[in-house]
């Protein structure tokens, strides 16, 4: 059984190589894969009871091994959301 727990609003992230558990989760989180067993909630609500439109808005994945594209950093961060203001940008 693994239990992660992350109180409301609170951004959580790990700046190392996945092991095992970590993978586990980023895969069970967004419904890459299903629980077999047990639940995943988030916000005490089941993630098969959310759209995955919906959850895919609150689920960002940073990979080691990423590649920048040869134009300025601000449109390499704007690459997912060509559309995105300076605010959201800045994490603001």
């Amino acid at each position: 059984m693994m239990l992660v727990s992350l109180f409301r609003k609170e951004h959580s992230s790990s700046c190392r190589s996945f092991g095992r558990r970590e993978t586990t989760i980023a895969r069970l989180v967004p419904r890459f894969w299903e629980a077999t067993e047990g639940k995943v909630l988030i916000g005490g609500i089941n993630v098969r009871e959310i759209a995955p439109e919906e959850l895919m808005k609150y689920i960002s994945f940073v990979f080691q091994n990423t590649k920048l594209f040869k134009t300025s950093l601000l449109e390499n961060i704007k690459y997912g959301n060509p559309d995105a203001t300076m605010e959201e940008v800045n994490g603001q």
